[in-house]
């Protein structure tokens, strides 16, 4: 009987150790995915202000004196 017990609690704690791990990963994914996401956000920024899209259609030319 004392057997068994100490079976199910080895599989409980591995089963624990489980759903850390897949917890820990989720996490870490979707933190890597918002730093992705604020670095394409950023360049478009950057990319915006140099080219300055909104002079360019306004005057047919690209304005590239403006500062990042």
């Amino acid at each position: 009987m004392g057997e068994s017990i100490n079976e199910l609690e080895k599989i409980a704690k591995e089963k624990d150790e489980v759903k850390y791990a897949v917890g820990l990963s989720a996490c870490i994914a979707s933190f890597a995915c918002t730093l992705a996401l604020y670095f394409v956000q950023s360049k478009l920024l950057a990319v915006e202000r140099f080219f300055s899209f909104d002079d360019y259609f306004l005057t047919g030319r690209i304005i590239r004196d403006k500062k990042l």
